[in-house]
């Protein structure tokens, strides 16, 4: 479990063990130091405000004890509740002045150090907050609040040590069994791989209760967390037969026999679930993953399918569906799911990725760009968003634009070869070879057989017109891998070109047309090698048809012989 999770079942014990928000002081004013009986009248206003605080009535409660304050300002009950009542209305500086006045004058008051504590808390004030939780432990030393809080205090100091230390105090002062507890102090201990105490905690809460399905749950877990997971499955089942009900071995014992390929016992778990359970979400979501894991295409399709109609208000089976389609190629029908997805969760970090993605696959590269970018407004960090929206930019010929985001992606993750190569080609459009070329060069170390590296880096050198034999080289060991990819071949017939071989190129070239007539790029090279060969009509043809792409592109114009305006 992670320290967040661990300071959400925390937050769960203290409401768990402590009192109420709205626990009324019993007792009111009382005698003073020389045993002199308090105003009666302050007695009085303060039944008259514990009884409107009992009907949740605050406002007319604080007013009665403020007046009651005036009869007997040195009530430390008196103060505290009105410190209290302050704070449920959140004016938390009044309540916090009361609070501390009501310490003042009983130094002894626990309830009113808890009440600053949890302010401070609030406010992020954790050393004053630990400072003011070991007094009450001074002052009751079986206080559950005050050990659990300093356990929420040491997880967010990155201390587990001493969280767990917390935990230990925690278990051996509580008054009644509680397995959240138990659980919290092995989750620690998981954490920092100790299982073997770990394991200790779990057999010391078998002991107290030998039916708890979440003991033999915490047992799986630590035999999961080193690596047993045979004896994880063992105790996850036994979980099940205490608790045929108990969710989390459910789907950890579905997920070791997902991840060890028994897809059937797998799909045999969660349709158990939703037959216990039909409006378990995350059971249909299980099953449809499976039949995708299994290759069932249809069935995941007709899952997802069933999901959106049971859970229309849900966006995950939205999500799944869309990343299915995306996978078959189905781009505009992917497109429309993930639309529906970040209208349900605007704050939908994958559905506005995955839409621009599908959008990229439909060549409707600008539209791609704002997707991503509201990708990266809520997740700026996360690489692949940034690798999308810089590789949308180096299409839509924007290079100066694309390398922040495809350097933060390569920072994310440093020998991702996709994004190293893409940088690589963004600043060859900038002409700064030299980054270009260590790019290239730290892609080949990782990946010597990647494709399209090879490929890429060899085009580079050829455009360039330098090492090209280290280009041809590069180029043969690309085709040898996809002897079927045009721009492959395009590159090895352009590098015949730049070598002035122009019968070898030839060939090369026609296969690449032959398989992308519609690459501005690989028509006009065809033009220039039917040029070079002499064959002038076929080369304008070429040129014209390039020219349908790359409207009023200079370099076409030229070779065309034709004006800046399209002029004979």
């Amino acid at each position: 479990m992670k320290k967040t999770a661990l300071l959400i079942l925390l937050a769960g014990l203290i409401a768990a063990g402590c009192a109420g928000p709205r626990k009324l002081t019993e007792s009111g004013p009382a005698p003073d130091q020389n045993g002199r009986e308090p105003d009666p009248r302050a007695v009085d206003l303060f039944i008259d405000g514990v009884i409107h605080d009992a009907l949740g009535n605050t406002a007319a409660a604080l007013l009665s004890y403020n007046e009651a304050l005036l009869y007997d300002w040195k009530s430390p009950a008196l103060n505290r509740n009105i410190g209290r009542n302050y704070l449920w209305l959140g004016r938390e500086e009044s309540a916090f002045l009361m609070l501390k006045r009501a310490v003042t004058l009983d130094p002894k008051d626990v309830e009113s150090r808890s009440l600053i504590a949890r302010l401070l808390l609030q406010k992020g004030n954790l050393a004053e907050a630990e400072k003011e939780y070991r007094h009450i432990l001074r002052l009751d030393s079986a206080s559950v609040e005050a050990y659990s809080q300093l356990a929420v205090i040491h997880l967010r100091k990155n201390d587990p040590v001493k969280a767990a230390d917390m935990y230990r105090k925690l278990l051996a002062h509580a008054r009644e069994f509680d397995a959240r507890m138990y659980w919290g102090l092995a989750e620690l201990y998981i954490n920092q791989n100790r299982f073997r105490e770990a394991d200790s905690v779990f057999r010391r809460l078998l002991l107290i209760d030998s039916t708890e399905a979440s003991g033999y749950l915490g047992l799986g877990t630590v035999r999961e967390a080193a690596g047993d997971t045979a004896g994880a499955e063992g105790f996850y089942r036994k979980a099940l037969d205490f608790d045929p009900d108990l969710k989390d071995a459910r789907e950890r014992l579905g997920g070791l026999y997902a991840g060890s390929g028994r897809t059937d016992l797998a799909l045999d778990l969660n349709r158990e679930a939703v037959t216990r359970d039909s409006s378990d979400l995350g059971a249909w979501l299980s099953i449809g993953d499976l039949h995708r894991q299994r290759g069932d295409t249809a069935l995941a399709f007709e899952t997802y399918r069933s999901a959106a109609v049971r859970f229309p208000d849900a966006w995950q089976p939205g999500l799944s569906l869309g990343r299915l389609m995306l996978d078959a190629g189905r781009n505009r029908e992917a497109f429309e799911e993930f639309s529906k997805v970040v209208g349900m969760s605007q704050d939908n970090y994958l559905g506005h990725l995955l839409g621009g993605v599908a959008l990229l696959q439909m060549d409707s590269v600008s539209a791609s760009v704002p997707w991503f970018e509201r990708a990266l407004g809520i997740n700026a960090d996360e690489p692949m968003a940034n690798f999308y929206l810089g590789s949308a930019y180096l299409q839509l010929e924007r290079p100066q634009e694309a390398v922040p985001f495809l350097s933060r992606a390569l920072q994310g993750r440093p020998d991702w070869v996709g994004a190293m190569s893409s940088l690589a080609g963004a600043y060859e459009s900038l002409k700064s070879f030299d980054l270009a070329d260590t790019l290239y060069t730290r892609a080949l170390r990782l990946e010597p057989e990647n494709a399209t590296v090879l490929n890429n880096y060899a085009y580079s050198l050829t455009e360039r017109g330098v090492r090209l034999d280290e280009a041809l080289a590069m180029s043969r060991k690309a085709i040898e891998k996809e002897p079927e990819n045009g721009a492959f071949l395009d590159t090895m017939g352009w590098i015949f070109y730049r070598l002035g071989e122009a019968e070898k190129a030839l060939p090369f070239i026609e296969r690449a047309f032959g398989m992308r007539n519609d690459s501005p790029e690989v028509i006009e090279h065809l033009g220039d090698v039917y040029d070079k060969l002499g064959r002038k009509e076929d080369a304008v043809r070429m040129w014209e048809k390039a020219l349908e792409f790359r409207k009023g592109n200079p370099g076409l114009l030229k070779k065309l012989g034709r004006g800046p305006e399209g002029t004979p």
